[in-house]
């Protein structure tokens, strides 16, 4: 009885061990390409920004300081 106790209890944390693997992979993989996603818009607002209009541009502090750097 002991023995398969203490059995389920080994699955149960393998199993939850995988999943935590599986979750904190997931979550890197994610943020990789909310990454890559976050320095594309960021390279295609400074290839175009001397077509924006200053009323157009991001409200940002970071894209006024930039808008403002390239201006």
């Amino acid at each position: 009885m002991l023995s398969i106790a203490i059995g389920s209890n080994i699955t149960r944390l393998k199993n939850e061990k995988y999943l935590l693997t599986l979750i904190t992979k997931n979550n890197t993989a994610r943020n990789v390409l909310e990454g890559r996603r976050n320095e594309a818009i960021l390279v295609r607002k400074t290839q175009y920004q001397h077509l924006y209009q200053p009323d157009q541009i991001d409200p940002s502090p970071q894209s006024i300081n930039r808008y403002a750097d390239i201006k």
